[in-house]
């Protein structure tokens, strides 16, 4: 008997329609953007009436956020199972390979989120903040049932994922001691969101990895550099 088969039936229930509507509408998302998706197309898919998509999403853009939490839970479950020198700068790359797979698989899903960050900033701060709370446990049972634990682990976003892997690099001596945690993030970020952004309109997501990668390796050298600087360790090249 599974953990989920063991929740009461309503639960059970609900969490299968939640996923059905989810599923559908990010199935569509692979082919418009949510703006010329209508709400009635999403309810024929799953066999469900308007009032009961909304008793479960407010607004469709609700399922571009519902989306990020269950991402996150993914990727927090993903943390917890890495092995500690996998942590650190070597698991933050991890994090910029996964939303690069992201958007090879569904650019205008990505899309989608990336105009959620800029239409509605406070949001995604109420996100980040762990104000917002959308999966339950049916959900995690349910969409992950080979991830032991899943349950336990906590909503959140990729800057959640960030600060812990900006902890540990500091802790392994990978990042100087001085380094300004809340800084860097907003420069991770950047990287993130405005590389694609940039790449979208000369090439394909093909080479979204390796840019990453070059864009992250001028972005440490730089860090490590204003560091050694602001600690009185740097020492220009003669």
């Amino acid at each position: 008997m599974t953990k989920f088969s063991t929740l009461p039936l309503r639960e059970r229930k609900q969490s299968r329609t939640r996923l059905a509507i989810f599923d559908a509408a990010k199935t569509l998302l692979s082919e418009k953007d949510l703006a010329k998706i209508k709400v009635e197309e999403i309810c024929e898919q799953v066999d469900i009436s308007r009032g009961t998509f909304f008793s479960y999403f407010t607004r469709k853009v609700d399922i571009i956020i519902y989306a990020i939490r269950l991402w996150s839970i993914e990727l927090g479950w993903q943390v917890s199972q890495t092995p500690e020198q996998n942590l650190g700068l070597p698991f933050i790359k991890v994090l910029f390979n996964s939303m690069a797979q992201g958007m090879k698989d569904n650019p205008i899903f990505w899309r989608e989120l990336m105009a959620l960050k800029v239409s509605e900033p406070r949001t995604i701060h109420r996100l980040n903040q762990n104000e917002i709370s959308m999966v339950t446990k049916a959900d995690r049972l349910l969409r992950f049932p080979d991830k032991p634990g899943i349950e336990d682990i906590p909503e959140g976003t990729i800057v959640t994922y960030f600060r812990k892997n900006l902890f540990i690099a500091i802790e392994k001596k990978e990042l100087p001691r001085n380094t300004d945690i809340e800084a860097t993030l907003i420069s991770l970020t950047s990287i993130l969101y405005g590389v694609p952004m940039m790449l979208a309109g000369y090439t394909d997501f093909e080479t979204l990895p390796a840019e990453y990668e070059r864009q992250l390796n001028i972005f440490w050298t730089g860090l490590r550099t204003i560091s050694a600087r602001a600690s009185g360790h740097f020492r220009p090249s003669q």
